[in-house]
């Protein structure tokens, strides 16, 4: 199974694509409300469980791929 983005990298893209999914696109959707209205301290437990999803889904990924690639 080859894979052209594993790594850091992939795992930094993908907490990119989810937060910018939270924080633009479902209030401009109107699915949810903007970062602010909510405070800091709330905005940055929410940015560091996604840090911790992007970091685990992206272990767990290179983890897998590398099963399969052996």
């Amino acid at each position: 199974m080859p894979s052209i983005l594993r790594g850091p990298l992939a795992s930094a893209l993908h907490l990119a694509a989810v937060l910018g999914a939270e924080q633009v696109i479902m209030p401009a959707l109107g699915l949810g409300s903007p970062t602010p209205r909510y405070g800091a301290s709330a905005a940055a437990t929410d940015a560091w469980h996604h840090l911790v999803y992007a970091a685990a889904t992206g272990l767990a990924y290179d983890a897998l791929a590398g099963r399969l690639t052996r």
